[in-house]
């Protein structure tokens, strides 16, 4: 049980955590690994209230659990960050500073600078506007070139006859 763990395994098992499954494999596997800790502590918390573990014991469970779930979700909300904030630069989409609005950064335990729950919605749909742009602009010249061969296609099939 994480309640009976010592510090250094507690250390042990973040530095795995980061280690192995937010640093190599991505966004999405560190949001199902989020999810999977907190349904162990929902688990744990329920279990130890269910044996008759009250005060100072479910206490210090309940804050062991706490930390590592906001020590997790705010590695994984620092890579969402990273991810958004390089694919809007990348695509010149303008992002609000940091001291251009609280509503959309606020500042981590770990990390000086994370998007907030509405500057990643209001992010992403940017991000998602400019490509819905891009495959627009796709879908017309794919459309054009279409007509185009189909009348190529037409005049070589008038010519051979």
């Amino acid at each position: 049980m994480l309640g009976q763990l010592s510090a250094p395994v507690h250390e042990k098992r973040l530095k795995w955590l980061y280690d192995h499954v937010l640093d190599r494999n991505g966004i999405g596997r560190a949001r199902r690994a989020l999810m999977r800790i907190q349904r162990r502590a929902h688990e744990e918390i329920a279990e130890a209230r269910a044996q008759g573990k009250r005060g100072d014991d479910l206490n210090r469970l309940i804050s062991e659990w706490s930390s590592e779930v906001q020590w997790v979700e705010e590695e994984w909300r620092h890579l969402l960050t990273q991810s958004l904030v390089n694919e809007a630069r990348r695509r010149v989409i303008p992002v609000r500073s940091w001291v251009e609005d609280y509503d959309y950064w606020e500042q981590g335990e770990l990390y000086p600078s994370l998007l907030t729950y509405k500057g990643i919605h209001e992010l992403k749909m940017a991000i998602r506007a400019d490509r819905k742009g891009e495959w627009e602009l796709r879908l017309a010249f794919t459309a054009l070139v279409v007509g185009a061969l189909g009348a190529a296609t037409g005049l070589v099939a008038v010519v051979l006859r």
